[in-house]
């Protein structure tokens, strides 16, 4: 939320075109004030449609006519954006340096820094499990055998090699319905389990991570350049692929900015006065 209520926004629309990228200035409306922030994600008319854009600067001052300014729609997601106080420059100025130093356009560098805060949300996944030991869930696979029961029979199948199998994959692959898992789960043959699914952009860790054996000829080699070994497991340890499933960041993208790392970045005010120009409208 803004520390105080602005009266216009500067924008820039999620186009990613040389000759649009430029901020827009939006009206904010009463009943967005407490919601629009640097950073947020609108939805704005723009031309004969409707577009998302990022707030990068909140004012209250504007040149154009008040006629020629339009309103801010809707933001999304309120509260996902950042708080001016804390956050919002340094982000800003990022998405600045990136654009200056990689030529991107401005929509791309802060769609680059501004996602990856984005909490994710869990998924809930299903999976159908065995309950019958072996020689039982044979014994029930010949008699569904000679029902015949084929949709039964195939599944029950496919549990007794793999007794936990995800249940998507079950009414697809092997396009068995809900109403014979329904009818198994009845009988104590199978249970149906959900499960909250959790992305790990890094699923590697040290104790999973397979080591690679080096033969004596790369090891004279690895020695000459460092020839502290513990040095060198200390850099691999803290390398990426390396981190503890506790030390993973959390987020869309798996990786979070830190002002640590940029402390040289240039002031926000270039990104706005590049492409300020008499007349701007849309």
């Amino acid at each position: 939320m803004a520390d105080r209520q602005y009266r216009y926004a500067q924008i820039i629309i999620d186009i990613s075109h040389e000759k649009l990228d430029r901020p827009f200035t939006y009206r904010i409306p009463d009943g967005l004030a407490d919601q629009v922030e640097p950073g947020s994600r609108v939805r704005v008319p723009f031309g004969h449609t409707v577009r998302t854009g990022y707030v990068i600067e909140l004012t209250d001052h504007c040149d154009l006519p008040e006629d020629k300014i339009r309103e801010i729609g809707e933001v999304l997601l309120p509260g996902q954006g950042y708080s001016r106080e804390k956050d919002s420059g340094f982000y800003i100025r990022l998405a600045a340096w990136m654009k200056d130093r990689y030529g991107a356009t401005t929509i791309t560098a802060l769609k680059t820094v501004l996602t990856s805060r984005k909490t994710g949300s869990p998924k809930v996944r299903r999976q159908i499990r065995l309950l019958l030991d072996r020689s039982a869930a044979e014994e029930k696979l010949a008699f569904y055998h000679t029902k015949p029961q084929v949709a039964r029979e195939r599944l029950l199948r496919e549990l007794i090699g793999t007794p936990v199998q995800p249940y998507d994959l079950i009414t697809t692959r092997l396009h068995v319905g809900a109403p014979v898992i329904r009818a198994m789960k009845q009988a104590g043959v199978i249970e149906v389990e959900s499960y909250t699914d959790l992305r790990n952009p890094v699923s590697i860790s040290p104790d999973t991570a397979e080591r690679k054996i080096l033969s004596p000829a790369q090891q004279r080699i690895s020695d000459e350049v460092d020839p502290d070994p513990g040095h060198y497991r200390q850099r691999q340890d803290r390398g990426l692929y390396f981190h503890h499933q506790q030390d993973l960041p959390v987020g869309k993208t798996g990786h979070h900015a830190d002002s640590r790392d940029c402390p040289d970045l240039p002031d926000p005010a270039p990104l706005l006065q590049t492409f300020r120009r008499p007349g701007l409208g849309h």
